[in-house]
C-alpha cells in the first residue's frame, strides 16, 4: 500500500508539471503510469487511491487536450498493458497468494513494458523487413512473367512466318 501511494505522488507531482499541450508521447507515458497505478489499486482494493486516480486522468485530459480523441495504436497499448497486468498479477496470487510485494510488483510490470515494447518494435522491424521482401519478389515475378509472354509471342510470330 506504501508503495503505491509513493508512486501516486510521484505520479501527482509529474502531472501538474505536465505543461498544457506537450507532445502528445508525454501523456501516453503519464496515461500508462497511471493505468498501472489503477490496476494495481483495483487489485488490492484501495478505493481512496482510485478516487485520486480519477482526478488525474481529468487532469491529464484537460492538459493535454486529447479527450475526444484517442488513436488506435495508443488503445491498443493500453489493453496490452491492461491484459499483461492481469497475467503477473494472476500469477501472483497463484504462486502463494503474495510472493512479490506491491513495490516488486509496480517494477515487474514496468519493466514487462519496457520489453513488450521492444518486442513490439522487433515485430514490426521484421513485418516490414518480410513487406519488403514481398515487394522485391513480386517485382521480380512481374520481371519473369514478361519475359515468358514476349518469348512466347516471338515464338508464335515465329511459327507462323
Amino acid at each position: 500500500m506504501e508503495d503505491i501511494e509513493i508512486r501516486l505522488l510521484n505520479l501527482e507531482s509529474r502531472v501538474c508539471e505536465v505543461e498544457d499541450n506537450q507532445s502528445r508521447d508525454k501523456y501516453e507515458e503519464l496515461s500508462i503510469q497511471i493505468c498501472i497505478l489503477e490496476k494495481l489499486a483495483e487489485f488490492y482494493r484501495q478505493p481512496n487511491i482510485l478516487e485520486r486516480i480519477e482526478k488525474l486522468k481529468t487532469i491529464l485530459q484537460k492538459k493535454s487536450n486529447h479527450t475526444i480523441y484517442i488513436n488506435q495504436e495508443r488503445t491498443s497499448k493500453l489493453d496490452l498493458i491492461n491484459e499483461k497486468i492481469d497475467r503477473i498479477l494472476n500469477a501472483n496470487i497463484f504462486m502463494n497468494q503474495c510472493v512479490l510485494s506491491q513495490g516488486e510488483l509496480i517494477d515487474v510490470i514496468e519493466t514487462g513494458f519496457e520489453t513488450a515494447q521492444q518486442s513490439t518494435l522487433q515485430v514490426y522491424d521484421e513485418l516490414d523487413k518480410y513487406r519488403r521482401y514481398i515487394v522485391r519478389r513480386n517485382k521480380l515475378l512481374r520481371v519473369v512473367i514478361a519475359l515468358v509472354v514476349i518469348f512466347v509471342f516471338l515464338l508464335v510470330v515465329k511459327l507462323l512466318y
